[in-house]
């Protein structure tokens, strides 16, 4: 029903059909998310957990219901998954913020500079547990598989998160881009997938999603770089400037030897066209419909978030 509904809903052109489709769906996955924190107890934490997963682009819930549709699947399905994802993503931010000292997150305070340390390490905890019920709730024959590729990816974000707080002698180039695959990618190239599960997807379709997943994630961060490095808070709705005043290290600081901060912005352009190259190549392993445009669309909105 949710496939009829969009398609009752999208004007004739190309543009509007994809933009007006996003909304549409952004709004079913903040309904969703809305139910579940609204259950949780006390009336103070799910008051945290509303203030905590407001806003934000859901790309990652986005990828898993576009993803199920792409080969075929009904994208009502994988809306318990879609809210899963979101939760975990939001969770992680949570922490993030807390060990980034961050007071600004999708243009407002911080969980913890708005209720404190102990509630944003508590309101984190509950979104995981959150997250988990959620994805229980899924009634596929590939639910084990969905588990196991949820649960992977939660571990290699924490495992990205240590090697990026715990680096402080430093990491190469090849390092670093584990870090970014292990705390970014791999949670995005694990929505897409399980969109793929729970639509039906071959193990061909799945393999590809989640390839393209990966390497949307690398150029996502690539671009997050640039965008705490030479972007502005009105554009990027965050604290910028943190990972250099953190110490922390980048694209640009892999990419920067004796070369102009110029040149070392346009060479992580470059790294950002890359991944996006070979990511819209795994398309090309999936069914000619229109939800393999909207992928592209997808990457497009996300890759073009405002300098």
């Amino acid at each position: 029903m949710l496939n009829l509904l969009i398609d009752r809903n999208i004007s004739n052109t190309r543009i509007h059909r994809e933009q007006d489709e996003t909304v549409i769906l952004r709004d079913f996955i903040n309904k969703r998310i809305e139910r579940l924190v609204l259950n949780v107890e006390p009336a103070k934490l799910s008051e945290i957990l509303s203030y905590a997963t407001s806003g934000g682009k859901r790309i990652r819930p986005l990828l898993v219901l576009i993803a199920c549709g792409s080969v075929g699947g009904r994208i009502e399905d994988a809306m318990s998954a879609a809210a899963a994802m979101e939760l975990l993503h939001t969770s992680s931010l949570l922490h993030d913020d807390i060990m980034d000292g961050s007071d600004l997150r999708r243009g407002k305070k911080t969980v913890h500079a708005k209720f404190g340390m102990s509630a944003s390490i508590l309101a984190g905890d509950t979104l995981v547990g959150l997250a988990f019920n959620s994805l229980a709730s899924i009634d596929v024959s590939s639910n084990n598989e969905i588990i196991r590729r949820f649960s992977s990816a939660f571990l290699n974000l924490c495992e990205g998160q240590g090697f990026d707080i715990l680096s402080d002698e430093g990491i190469s180039a090849s390092e670093h881009e584990t870090l970014v695959e292990k705390k970014t990618a791999r949670l995005i190239g694990a929505s897409a997938a399980i969109g793929g599960l729970i639509g039906g997807g071959t193990r061909e379709e799945i393999h590809a999603l989640e390839q393209f997943g990966l390497h949307i994630g690398m150029a996502y961060q690539a671009q997050d770089d640039l965008l705490d490095a030479v972007g502005k808070v009105e554009g990027t709705g965050k604290s910028v400037g943190r990972d250099e005043q953190n110490g922390r290290h980048t694209f640009l600081t892999m990419a920067a030897s004796d070369v102009s901060k110029g040149e070392t912005v346009e060479a992580v352009r470059e790294l950002v066209a890359e991944h996006i190259q070979r990511a819209f190549s795994q398309l090309s392993m999936l069914p000619l419909t229109p939800y393999r445009e909207r992928l592209e669309a997808l990457t497009h909105s996300l890759i073009g978030r405002e300098k």
